[in-house]
């Protein structure tokens, strides 16, 4: 039965307002008007009852959508119900898209350096100004303190205004710049270079991660249907990888069960996770343990038992033909093995290779002469200018260099070691795992829709 505000009803609910009778299915435009008597506020108390009724027929159109929706997930579960790993990952999708949004909504909901000038150009904690605040603050308040101490004190009647000694100051002024001024910008850029290669690096290792995930699920869903316990744990185990690697590269022991929702792994596997030394070894040894029993020699079974064929061989022949059929197969599953290790150590090598950038920094002997040197030069501005511009100008020049100057040092340390879940300027390593997921789960569900089409067209033929 239609709510009162059907408006999808073929005859419409006529409610009364205020002494007329109007369709909840009318526009504004169609609704009658009193000419007599009718008040501007009847007049909105008819525009407000509409407006509610309207509202009443969106959200009853949204309550069917959403109806239909899960009604569309259940039939889905319902077709997939010769393969669980389908089902959990379908039912489970909304929870763990929601959870890892929630958990990386630092680095998704801020604005990429590629939003546009206005986006990119207003924004504060981007900027990462925390790491130079100590900095700046010492050089404008010691700018701020000589300025003062100079104007009280040290300034004397006529000073400057003998022509021989500002042009000798000005020379020494100018080569103590030039000196200073090289060996910053040689060193600012090395550091300035050497973040952002590291940034780079760590974001091609998730790269190598998504796409051998990819690749490796894509093999197993192909040549290990003859399983299909071990090839769902195979599936399981490489798409946590990337989950468990992203908190292991954040120095996060315990993993939020919504975020593996619908992977099947089980509370104590995920105690076991966290207790393990290194995590992403044990999801590997994992991963290797249900290869092994899903290519190894246990794999091959009585392959050619039940052949129709062998029904009028003799016993040595039928023998024989299990044993090259087993060999055969042997050799085939042994080479799909051999690849997918492959592909596994190389999946750990790109973890080890983020936890090199991680855990190695660049050498104190470069950032220590940086930043004495980058003191150094933004500290003698105030001797420096003080005199040719006075204590306002001074103390403004010094603190806009210091900002400018140390904003670079301070955008090289902020990438240096981009895995942090708190820093915006991070990598997103949440998508890079949302991405995962999606694509192992397009790929399962496409394997469970061609494998079921499959039996029908048998069944039919049969």
């Amino acid at each position: 039965m239609m709510s009162s505000c059907g408006a999808e009803n073929t005859t419409a609910t006529v409610l009364p307002l205020h002494g007329h009778h109007i369709n909840c299915g009318q526009s504004p435009s169609q609704m009658p008007s009193k000419h007599n008597g009718t008040s501007k506020h009847n007049k909105t108390s008819e525009t407000g009852e509409h407006k509610r009724c309207y509202d009443g027929n969106l959200s009853h159109k949204k309550n069917d959508r959403n109806k239909n929706k899960k009604n569309d997930n259940d039939r889905d579960n319902n077709n997939y119900f010769d393969f669980p790993l389908v089902q959990s990952m379908v039912a489970s999708e909304s929870s763990r898209t929601r959870a890892l949004c929630k958990e990386g909504s630092k680095q998704m909901s801020y604005p990429k350096s590629n939003t546009g000038w206005i986006r990119t150009l207003f924004v504060f904690e981007g900027r990462a100004l925390g790491r130079i605040l100590l900095p700046w603050s010492v050089v404008t308040s010691y700018a701020i303190v000589w300025a003062v101490v100079y104007e009280t004190f040290l300034r004397q009647p006529g000073e400057g205004s003998t022509t021989g000694v500002r042009e000798k100051n000005f020379y020494i002024e100018s080569m103590l710049e030039l000196v200073i001024s090289t060996t910053l910008g040689f060193l600012l850029v090395f550091r300035l270079n050497r973040s952002a290669t590291r940034f780079w690096m760590a974001r091609g290792c998730w790269g190598v991660l998504v796409v051998k995930i990819r690749a490796m699920v894509g093999t197993v869903l192909l040549y290990g249907s003859h399983d299909s316990y071990h090839r769902d744990q195979v599936i399981k185990w490489i798409t946590a990888f990337s989950i468990v690697s992203m908190n292991h590269m954040r120095g996060i022991s315990r993993i939020d069960p919504e975020t593996v929702g619908g992977l099947q792994i089980t509370p104590d596997e995920l105690d076991s996770l966290g207790r393990a030394f290194h995590p992403p070894l044990h999801v590997a040894d994992q991963i290797r343990f249900h290869l092994g029993a899903l290519f190894g020699p246990e794999s091959i079974g009585d392959i050619g038992g039940n052949n129709s064929i062998n029904n009028n061989k003799s016993e040595t022949d039928l023998l024989s033909h299990r044993a090259a059929i087993a060999i055969t197969v042997s050799d085939f599953r042994s080479k799909q093995l051999l690849s997918l290790e492959e592909q596994l150590n190389i999946m750990i090598d790109e973890e080890g290779a983020m936890e090199r950038i991680k855990g190695t920094p660049l050498p104190m002997v470069y950032v220590t002469h940086l930043r004495t040197w980058l003191l150094v030069f933004l500290l003698s501005q105030s001797h420096l200018r003080q005199q040719a511009l006075g204590p306002y100008l001074t103390v403004a020049l010094v603190s806009l260099m210091a900002f400018a100057l140390l904003g670079l040092e301070g955008a090289a340390a902020e990438v240096e070691a981009p895995f942090r879940r708190d820093k915006t300027n991070h990598l997103d390593m949440d998508s890079f795992c949302l991405a995962v997921l999606a694509s192992v789960q397009q790929q399962i569900t496409e394997d469970a829709n061609r494998r079921t089409a499959r039996a029908q067209q048998k069944a039919s033929g049969d």
